[in-house]
């Protein structure tokens, strides 16, 4: 949790402001009493407010007052954000038994869930010990995420992408597959907003053409359990083969979403509602070189990286411009 704390105007003629109320992004709905300003008609006053800070990133809240009748005033609006705790120096390794290929992790604020190869769940209440989970399944699962009622994870096998459901980490469930031989599926990266879970990755038709031509597949879910196509078939990703990720990877800034991945180069794409997206270009890329595989939002950015040349790392602040790293030259384009 935090402590909000601010001062106010105010003016009123009945003299009777009983209470403060504060209203927010991810769930922030608080009433705090003010018997100080009871019989007063104008001044400054103030209040506090603990919120909890679930999510890192942008929150909007507005403030208003409410006097004996229930006649509000005006609101005022503001931000706060949530930044990740920087001050680590040190790493410690941690030894996972049995060992296992990971490819991604989640917390829900009880409970670490880890997922990998071969269907792998495992899970930890104090990173110290691990336990093995069955998933029901054998794909490659490539992301984890989690909201304060359940876990997803998303993967992929064969062409054939599958999202698993979990309320406690514990037991599993399949809640979503697609694809197969036709269309070929991938998933490779699932989080949650504060109000929505949004899973990304490609599906390639395979078609008798000798390219094929992915579409970026975009799935959304308010609990976990049912999950919706966004955006179908219109987030074409350029002439890759279904080895490439097409779009790899999404983070969220508190109102916005980005994803980055390829688009016959590295290209991000913002949306604020996982259903409408802008392709971004990203600067000074050479074609058929780069692969964004990830992205972050933090301490005000968005932070892509990838491989294939230089540059490597991209950072926004509003997901639309983008810089490279500094110093970096961009290779040639490819023949």
């Amino acid at each position: 949790t935090a402590t909000i704390s601010g001062t106010f105007d105010f003016v009123d003629a009945g003299g009777d402001i009983v209470s403060l109320r504060i209203a927010g992004s991810g769930g922030v709905d608080l009433t705090v009493a003010t018997p100080a300003l009871g019989g007063v008609r104008s001044g400054t006053g103030s209040g506090s407010f603990v919120i909890p800070v679930e999510r890192i990133g942008k929150s909007t809240f507005e403030l208003w007052a409410v006097d004996s009748r229930g006649s509000e005033s005006n609101r005022l609006g503001g931000t706060f954000e949530v930044l990740p705790d920087d001050t680590a120096t040190t790493w410690t390794r941690l030894d996972v038994a049995p060992p296992a290929v990971l490819y991604g992790i989640a917390w829900n604020g009880r409970r670490y869930v880890a997922v990998g190869a071969r269907g792998t769940v495992m899970t930890s209440l104090d990173l110290s010990g691990w336990a093995v989970q069955a998933s029901g399944v054998g794909h490659t699962l490539r992301s984890a995420a989690a909201s304060p009622s359940r876990f997803v994870a998303v993967g992929d096998d064969g062409g054939e992408a599958v999202v698993l459901g979990s309320r406690d980490g514990l037991d599993w469930s399949v809640h979503y597959r697609a694809g197969g031989l036709a269309p070929w599926t991938m998933l490779s990266k699932v989080l949650w907003t504060g109000s929505q879970f949004v899973a990304v990755g490609q599906e390639v038709p395979l078609s008798v053409s000798p390219i094929w031509v992915p579409y970026a597949v975009i799935l959304t879910s308010p609990d976990g359990i049912v999950w919706t196509r966004r955006a179908i078939r219109k987030i074409e990703m350029g002439d890759w083969a279904p080895s490439e990720s097409a779009m790899s990877s999404v983070a969220w800034s508190g109102s916005l979403l980005v994803a980055v991945g390829i688009y016959r180069s590295s290209a991000a794409w913002t949306s604020t509602d996982a259903e409408l997206w802008t392709r971004r270009d990203m600067p000074g890329v050479a074609a058929f070189r780069h692969s964004l595989r990830d992205v972050a939002w933090g301490n005000g950015r968005f932070v892509a990286v990838g491989w294939g040349g230089a540059p490597a790392v991209f950072t926004s602040t509003d997901g639309v411009d983008w810089q490279g790293n500094a110093g970096a030259e961009p290779l040639p384009a490819m023949n």
